[in-house]
């Protein structure tokens, strides 16, 4: 079984807004040929303020995911890891059309 447990929250501050969020993820402990496999459980964490510049929008922030372990039988499996992204992107209205372009930096 797998479960999610997510929270946003959005203000405005300043010219613009700033959001926040945060997701916690989990797989319940599974049988695999027999063989018990946990861990796996995730957690993500993201910031970004956003601001109109023009007849655009821009945002620019941030997310870090963490991956737990997991073992079987003592064993690791997978090594816990961490994935930390900065962004920037725009939002724009041209017409019937929104366009959207962004840039994600990954580390």
């Amino acid at each position: 079984m797998r479960y999610r447990v997510r929270a946003d929250a959005e203000r405005s501050w300043g010219p613009g807004r700033l959001a926040l969020g945060a997701s916690l993820m989990a797989l319940s402990p599974a049988k695999r040929a027999g063989v018990s496999i946990s861990g796996g459980a995730r957690s993500l964490g993201r910031a970004s303020y956003s601001w109109p510049v023009g007849g655009m929008d821009l945002e620019l922030g941030a997310w870090r995911l963490h991956s737990a372990s997991v073992s079987s039988a003592g064993v690791t499996m997978r090594s816990a890891s961490d994935i930390t992204t900065l962004f920037a992107s725009t939002l724009g209205h041209w017409g019937g059309w929104t366009l959207d372009a962004g840039v994600d930096v990954k580390r």
